[in-house]
């Protein structure tokens, strides 16, 4: 219990200093307040879910509580928003690797990760967070919504989670190639 809290605090931290950093760094690409043409931390959202699972979404989740940027709003529209800006990574992992065709790439987290793969992950998150916080966002009278501000959100989170998963995927073959060549 304690090791899933700690995990899901960490992926908290992380989720919210990627976002302030993203924040300051991209700031000329916000669309609207809560959408940005580059959003770097969007992967964290799958790679939270691959990593650490469960407690990864409850990571993203307690990580989007702290980090929604429109204030006052009800506790109910914060938690939907927090739900629409977790659940999405969860529910794409889940669904990718439960295909056959996907299936064994998931058995080591990141290692077994192809190409394709990973532009799908990125590609359905998008999608499946677009598209939920859309509905949330209409749902909230508090927060402005829009099909374009969607459609941003979409492509933002697509290259963010492509960059960042694909460079982590590099770095971590490079790592396992590197600690092999060590060991022979």
């Amino acid at each position: 219990m304690t090791y899933s809290l700690s995990r899901a605090a960490l992926v908290a931290m992380v989720w919210s200093v990627m976002y302030f950093a993203n924040e300051y760094v991209f700031e000329a690409a916000q669309y609207t307040r809560v959408a940005n043409l580059i959003f770097l931390p969007a992967m964290i959202r799958p790679l939270a879910i691959l990593v650490y699972g469960n407690a990864g979404f409850v990571g993203l989740f307690l990580g989007a509580m702290i980090t929604f940027p429109l204030q006052p709003l009800t506790l109910s529209s914060l938690l939907l928003v927090s739900f629409a800006s977790s659940a999405p990574a969860w529910l794409a992992i889940r669904w990718i690797s439960s295909l056959l065709s996907y299936a064994s790439q998931f058995n080591c987290a990141l290692l077994g990760l192809r190409l394709k793969t990973i532009l799908l992950i990125a590609v359905l998150t998008a999608a499946l967070s677009a598209s939920t916080h859309y509905l949330v966002f209409w749902a909230a009278p508090q927060i402005e919504h829009s099909l374009p501000q969607a459609l941003s959100m979409f492509l933002g989170d697509v290259i963010g989670s492509f960059l960042m998963l694909y460079l982590l995927s590099i770095f971590v073959r490079y790592m396992k190639q590197r600690h092999i060549n060590i060991r022979t």
